[in-house]
């Protein structure tokens, strides 16, 4: 994730957060599908799934701590 790039709008931090909740819950699904540790054979450089969801609830996170600040 840019930083530099994150929206500075209440509307555009919104946007984040539920753009960031739609990639944990599509990791989710092909950790339900495909397994914890596989591997994409179409983007393979992207780790496993394992790496993905952590990644993404780390993302996660940040958005709604940005959400949060203001609540």
């Amino acid at each position: 994730m840019n930083l530099d790039l994150l929206p500075t709008t209440p509307e555009g931090k919104y946007i984040h957060l539920m753009e960031e909740c739609a990639e944990v819950i599509k990791v989710c699904s092909k950790i339900l599908r495909f397994g914890l540790y596989n591997i994409s054979p179409v983007h393979p450089e992207e780790g496993t799934n394992h790496q993905k969801i952590r990644e993404e609830m780390e993302d996660l996170r940040y958005a709604m701590s940005r959400v949060e600040e203001m609540l």
